[in-house]
């Protein structure tokens, strides 16, 4: 399936998009970045996810990136959450080992 399918595609601004296979290939997403709107896709778990850990950046900072992976296995959302550092992602791509 091809994100251009999606209604919202000109204006949206998700990095993550259920509509679109390449996605899954190493990309990221911050707790302060836009979510898909797609109503198709609202119950899959790591948009419930998502959701969840939006909301609770809006009180309480939540550091560090989530990649689809990630937001499929977690369990509970709650204040204490964290992503990966960015630092980190970077230096596995470049090939050093992470400190």
């Amino acid at each position: 399936m091809n994100n251009s399918d999606c209604p919202s595609f000109e204006g949206c601004k998700a990095p993550l998009c259920p509509m679109d296979d390449s996605f899954k290939n190493g990309a990221i997403w911050y707790a302060n970045e836009d979510i898909c709107g797609a109503l198709k896709y609202r119950k899959d778990k790591w948009r419930v996810n998502q959701r969840k850990i939006a909301k609770l950046n809006s009180k309480y900072p939540v550091t560090g990136y989530f990649d689809i992976d990630m937001l499929k296995i977690v369990k509970r959302v709650g204040k204490g959450i964290r992503g990966l550092k960015y630092l980190k992602l970077r230096k596995e791509h470049q090939g050093c080992s992470a400190e």
